[in-house]
């Protein structure tokens, strides 16, 4: 009876941890379709995340500055010319950590989304401890 309970619960746990790694390729992509989708997937998750930390700054400087509408306004126009610059920057240098790989193959693809879910972390970190 033990032996076959240990036995249910081995099959249990296998069969469940199966699904996990099944439910997440992206763990050990293997196929270029794999591969592409788990790259663009990084991207689109690190680009929301980013666009949330965005949304946040200026809900943080509106907040703080409220007693001074005017001077919440300009920072917040600062901090929007800041991220239009910082946008232009992750574009170029996303582009050149890619240009070693033809352009519009999976591998510069890959490559540039790669660098923009990278790149978009530490631009979160850096709003994150924005003094406002």
């Amino acid at each position: 009876m033990k032996y076959t309970m240990r036995l249910l619960l081995g099959f249990t746990v296998l069969s469940l941890s199966t699904s996990v790694f099944a439910a997440d390729d992206c763990l050990n992509p293997q196929a270029e379709g794999e591969i592409l989708q788990c790259s663009a997937q990084k991207k689109a998750n690190a680009e929301n995340l980013l666009n949330k930390e965005y949304s946040s700054a200026k809900q943080r400087i509106m907040t703080t500055y409220k007693a001074d509408k005017s001077l919440g306004d300009e920072y917040i126009k600062t901090l929007l010319d800041a991220q239009r610059g910082w946008l232009k920057y992750r574009e170029a240098q996303c582009k050149l950590e890619a240009f070693v790989a033809e352009e519009g193959t999976l591998a510069n693809t890959v490559s540039i989304n790669e660098c923009i879910a990278r790149v978009d972390g530490v631009r979160i970190k850096d709003l994150k401890s924005m003094p406002y």
